[in-house]
């Protein structure tokens, strides 16, 4: 997945840190020279780890090396040209996407594939580690639009942690092992079943799972949305 704003951006922070070149950094940084050449041109992009790892080395924020905006700004009078501001975001890995119909053998993108988001810290969870998923399709498209990103707690398909109103990220599996990843809506019926709606205009997307149905299950909540939630 290419990235060469975020690559512009690193090879700029290397380079005002006092590093000539790649070799030096990595070298000395006890960092894999292909791992880094890859993140620096731009031919794999920067997961959350490794935006945390190189703004830590180079005294850059993880917001600004992913996205390069306000309020994560550069200041030329500094040794280090860019000064941390971001104390109140984090950086999450995008590792897949929900989406209706879309049958896959692994869920999850190749980790190769995953890119850093950047979102509020949310104090609900600070010793949770989070994941972002991207909406594609129009399955759940009366609440997310096409492109929001949903930040996911991953929780345990536990009675007791679920919440009928909430959002939930739901794998359903066919007779041919291949997975579906969507996000439902849980809603407790008057006999005490849960089940799990989609939120769609799409007559093709509206029908409903019941949460007892062997195919069907919970992997995550969804907390947050980059539209709202």
């Amino acid at each position: 997945m290419k990235d060469t704003d975020a690559a512009k951006r690193l090879r700029e922070a290397r380079i005002s840190a006092g590093y000539t070149t790649q070799v030096e950094f990595a070298e000395k940084n006890d960092i894999a020279k292909s791992t880094y050449s890859t993140h620096e041109s731009g031919s794999r992009g920067l997961t959350a780890e490794s935006a945390e790892q190189y703004g830590r080395i180079l005294s850059v924020s993880a917001s600004w090396l992913i996205f390069g905006k306000e309020p994560f700004t550069i200041n030329v009078t500094s040794s280090n040209n860019v000064q941390p501001e971001d104390i109140n975001y984090q950086a999450i890995d995008v590792t897949g996407a929900v989406k209706a119909g879309n049958w896959v053998k692994i869920p999850n993108w190749p980790q190769e594939d995953w890119k850093a988001t950047i979102c509020p810290i949310d104090d609900r969870y600070p010793r949770i580690k989070l994941f972002c998923l991207i909406v594609e399709g129009d399955d759940m498209d009366k609440r997310y639009q096409q492109g929001n990103v949903l930040r996911c707690l991953p929780i345990k398909q536990d009675p007791e942690e679920l919440i009928p109103g909430k959002r939930y990220i739901v794998h359903r599996m066919d007779d041919d092992g291949l997975t579906e990843v969507t996000a439902k809506e849980l809603r407790s019926h008057e006999d005490g079943s849960l089940w799990l709606w989609p939120l769609s205009n799409n007559p093709k997307h509206q029908m409903p799972l019941e949460l007892s149905d062997g195919s069907v299950k919970i992997h995550a909540r969804v907390v947050g949305c980059s539209s709202d939630e």
